[in-house]
């Protein structure tokens, strides 16, 4: 891979001097009692707990990036069949739900939900977030281009279908970007990909991603992808990361890219980052930290707009908050 471009700077607002976003994967409509909760608990669920987010902090941005047609059971693969040769390469080795099942626009409550909710952008993370073989939720390893430009369309399709407006961002299941998925994104106009979770690696002003996902691309600021016009933005911290590391990131002028997960557990799996009472209560505690040191100087924007001035050069202007 090419050196990482740190030359080509994101231009913030007057007055400010660092970037927030925050992003969340997963959102779908599953429930519990039916399967587990990645959305479709509404109000008594992980969308509780960030509509409440929202509202005590209303200069939040948050993107959830969310699967049109969930179909995923397990993340982890059965331990029977992942020990069977060939077979195992042609099974959903976590088990699979009808493509009908969780599809965004056979759930109204949950889309109208989302349509009530302040401040967030909806982006897409793949149509089904599963795949045969071991590696159970890389959806897109493996296909052509032109495979990759199907599931996206329908992905697309789907969300029109539901009624939802989405932005042209995506964040792959398992962080995985293969080169296939990479020239399809481009070749539908797609406007950021988010690729890269990377909360160990120490904070400096060139440090790189070598973590999850894409490696070696600037992990403190958004860059374009090597070889495309997509604009990559990182992910630097998460539920176990502390209040030093993001002042490390602010006071480099960087951005402080949050991450967490819609689902918290299925039966046999569960997300230190998944939205729940505990992760809800380390975010808002960030987040007023973040307020009371920073104050104005903070620019808090969604992944699309942040894409938008890193790409053209452009600051927004007007009241950005």
């Amino acid at each position: 891979m090419r050196s990482p471009d740190f030359t080509h700077h994101l231009p913030y607002p007057s007055g400010k001097s660092a970037c927030v976003v925050m992003s969340f994967d997963d959102l779908h409509p599953g429930r519990s009692g039916v399967s587990y909760d990645g959305g479709g608990d509404l109000e008594k669920g992980a969308l509780g707990w960030l509509r409440q987010l929202l509202a005590l902090h209303p200069q939040l941005r948050v993107v959830l990036f969310t699967v049109a047609a969930w179909r995923e059971k397990e993340p982890a693969p059965n331990p029977v069949l992942k020990r069977i040769p060939v077979l195992r390469d042609h099974l959903y080795l976590g088990g699979v739900w009808s493509e009908s099942m969780w599809r965004l626009d056979n759930h109204g409550d949950f889309c109208n939900f989302l349509r009530d909710l302040p401040r967030t952008e909806l982006a897409v993370h793949g149509f089904h977030h599963i795949a045969r073989g071991v590696k159970t939720i890389n959806e897109f390893l493996g296909l052509s281009v032109e495979e990759c430009k199907r599931r996206l369309l329908k992905a697309e399709e789907t969300f029109q279908a539901a009624g939802l407006s989405y932005v042209r961002g995506f964040s792959p299941p398992n962080w995985n970007a293969p080169p296939a998925l990479l020239g399809a994104l481009s070749a539908l106009s797609y406007e950021y990909l988010a690729s890269t979770r990377d909360i160990w690696t120490e904070i400096e002003p060139d440090a790189v991603a070598n973590g999850s996902g894409l490696k070696g691309v600037p992990l403190l600021h958004p860059s374009f992808v090597p070889g495309h016009s997509l604009v990559h933005m990182p992910s630097n911290w998460s539920a176990t990361s502390t209040l030093d590391r993001a002042y490390k990131i602010i006071d480099l002028g960087g951005m402080l890219a949050i991450k967490g997960h819609m689902v918290k557990r299925t039966k046999k799996y569960v997300a230190v980052d998944g939205l729940d009472e505990q992760f809800f209560a380390h975010l808002h505690n960030l987040l007023t930290q973040l307020e009371q040191r920073y104050g104005a100087s903070l620019w808090w924007a969604g992944m699309n707009e942040v894409a938008a001035c890193y790409r053209t050069g452009k600051a927004v202007t007007g009241d950005a908050t």
